[in-house]
């Protein structure tokens, strides 16, 4: 799943600004990236979260109604469907 890999990756910039902060003579400069490394695993969690409550959804075939197309609501599935204005006429 995408949302783990996010996950991993927020956790490994969370580590490297610990591992860069040891090197940082200066107080203030540490705490900046110490701070940075807080928010890096505060977005992590955020990321775990919503991976373990995503929905898997059906990716669009073609994403917009093209030109000469209106876009509908099935009432059945409640999900859009592309109409073609040439197949429809108001009478």
């Amino acid at each position: 799943m995408l949302g783990k890999v996010f996950v991993e990756r927020y956790r490994s910039y969370a580590a490297k600004c610990v591992k860069n902060s040891r090197n940082i003579p200066d107080p203030a400069e540490k705490l900046v990236l110490l701070a940075m490394a807080q928010s890096w695993l505060k977005l992590a969690e955020q990321a775990a979260e919503r991976a373990e409550t995503a929905v898997p959804h059906e990716p669009r075939a073609s994403g917009y109604a093209g030109i000469g197309q209106s876009l509908s609501v099935n009432s059945a599935t409640k999900r859009p469907t592309n109409i073609d204005s040439s197949e429809t006429s108001i009478s």
